[in-house]
């Protein structure tokens, strides 16, 4: 690997963060695990992918590098070699769980040869057995790759389509262990009410498998854009809990949010929220084909310039306010295979939380911002930049209301440079977790997309990170903000709401307060 990696520091000793990185069409690059991660890897790489391992690369600084025979991770494969790669994640993930490497969180660190990075953090665990993960990789446009689906599970995915697809089953087929379930329409390259309903499909899924003790553990790019989503068994959840319910806040078009499966009485709490926190304000709402839709001012998922920082603001905001109320953020789902598309944001309901997000924003090639970061975790964060970013930092600068790090290199781009940019990554957490900060999802947030003439479309920026304080006690029911008690049961279906009594957008006389009123207002 040259010279360039060679600068990458050493890994402290007891250092217990560790990525993974899935790399199209052939490879996972390990860095900061220790041999004993590494031989898990590869004992499971043996196990679960039928064409072993064709030569394996150790770097030093802590890289090893697995090149898999075959194309795995390339994107218009075979499905039986979907098959096997869906699998073989599977395994990966699972295996690692059980010998206490948890993970973190998924993320989108590179823009074109990377498909996702696993960041893993490893902690006590008794090793238990345990049925394999289920798998369910969202296929071509219009189809649900499932593995590893007891039997006794076919049903609930037959009523998760019956509930949340208009359209229906095209095709139902179950061979060697494997159920693919062809659906009419596009799902996964969608347009107008599928926009929606794609949406419902995924949430109704995870919903009800979480009501059948199957809880999401992960997701993931492995071969395109949508995702593969990765269940675990936990029979510490009681089965049919009436408070499990979960929402979506969708990012659509160069400025439009959808909330999906919201009670009507958040509603307005979104929309005080977007008024507080984007100032060029709300251009329009409505009921669109059964979700409240926000037109809004400006293009915050088509950002240039400080734009992009208030739309990572503003995310940042809505997690802070929708976990007040008692719905937390579980995970950031890709579903469509447009390039200009975005995350969808899934919460779970839960205990309602007061606690502060902060956004680590990767933008194009070089840039690291901090949003809504507070002054001590700002210095928290320049130290690890300095001391594990061995490139070194072109500028430091105030960037609308981001404090923006322009890097040496090209630590978001597929160049060696990336594993720099991996190895900063997983020192911030760790740096983070020792003040009580924890990632809670990884979105993709911008529709921005290089297009080229000879090969592949590719995004200009990559994921961003959002951090939540997590040393705030939980608050009682009775403390709970009006009006999340009482919406601490099921809600209805997102389709049998009424819209007819949302109130209009409010005139106000004056604009809402600037970023560093709002901030103050709440303490930060």
């Amino acid at each position: 690997m040259g010279g360039v990696q060679s600068n990458l520091p050493q890994r402290p000793a007891g250092f217990d963060y560790f990525c993974v990185a899935v790399r199209s069409p052939d490879r996972l690059r390990v860095i900061l695990a220790t041999q004993y991660e590494i031989n898990i890897i590869r004992q499971v790489i043996n196990e679960s992918w039928p064409r072993g391992i064709q030569q394996e690369y150790a770097y030093q600084g802590g890289v090893h590098e697995f090149k898999l025979s075959g194309l795995p991770f390339a994107p218009n494969s075979s499905s039986s070699v979907a098959i096997s790669s869906r699998r073989m994640a599977g395994c990966i993930l699972q295996r690692l769980h059980q010998q206490g490497c948890k993970l973190l969180i998924s993320c989108g660190l590179t823009r074109t040869t990377d498909l996702t990075s696993w960041i893993f953090k490893k902690v006590p665990v008794n090793p238990l057995s345990s049925p394999p993960f289920l798998v369910v990789g969202l296929s071509s446009t219009d189809s649900l790759m499932i593995l590893n689906a007891p039997t006794q599970l076919h049903q609930l995915f037959r009523d998760v389509i019956q509930k949340s697809w208009p359209a229906g089953i095209q095709n139902w087929s179950y061979n060697d262990g494997v159920l693919l379930i062809k659906l009419s329409g596009t799902p996964w390259c969608p347009n107008g009410s599928e926009t929606v309903s794609s949406k419902v499909i995924l949430q109704t899924l995870v919903n009800d498998l979480y009501l059948n003790q199957w809880n999401l553990y992960g997701n993931s790019n492995l071969k395109s854009s949508a995702n593969t989503l990765f269940f675990e068994y936990n029979p510490s959840i009681a089965p049919g809990l009436i408070a499990a319910s979960h929402l979506t806040v969708s990012l659509n078009k160069n400025d439009t949010l959808r909330l999906i499966g919201i009670p009507q009485n958040l509603i307005s709490v979104i929309r005080e929220t977007i008024q507080a926190c984007w100032l060029r304000g709300i251009q329009a709402e409505s009921n669109y084909f059964g979700s409240w839709e926000f037109k809004l001012c400006g293009n915050p998922w088509w950002a240039s310039g400080t734009e992009a920082v208030d739309s990572r603001y503003l995310i940042l905001k809505l997690i802070e306010c929708l976990q007040q109320y008692g719905w937390t953020i579980i995970a950031s789902i890709d579903s469509s295979r447009k390039p200009s598309d975005k995350s969808s944001l899934l919460f779970r309901l839960s205990q309602p939380r007061r606690s502060q997000v902060f956004c680590v924003s990767l933008n194009e090639n070089d840039k690291l911002r901090l949003v809504n970061v507070p002054d001590n975790i700002k210095r928290v964060c320049e130290g690890v930049i300095h001391s594990q970013y061995t490139l070194g930092v072109k500028r430091v600068q105030q960037y609308g209301n981001s404090l923006e790090y322009k890097l040496h290199g090209y630590p978001w781009a597929d160049s060696l440079d990336g594993l720099h940019g991996r190895n900063l990554i997983c020192h911030l957490f760790h740096a983070l977790a020792s003040h009580n900060w924890k990632p809670v999802t990884s979105a993709d947030v911008s529709s921005k997309y290089v297009h080229q003439k000879n090969g592949p479309d590719y995004p200009i920026d990559v994921d961003s990170i959002f951090f939540a304080f997590d040393a705030t006690p939980v608050l009682p029911p009775s403390q709970a903000p009006q009006a999340y008690s009482q919406q601490y049961c099921q809600p209805p279906p997102y389709n049998s709401l009424s819209w007819q009594n949302i109130p209009p957008i409010a005139s106000h006389s004056s604009a809402p307060p600037s970023y560093e009123d709002s901030t103050r207002q709440q303490g930060h």
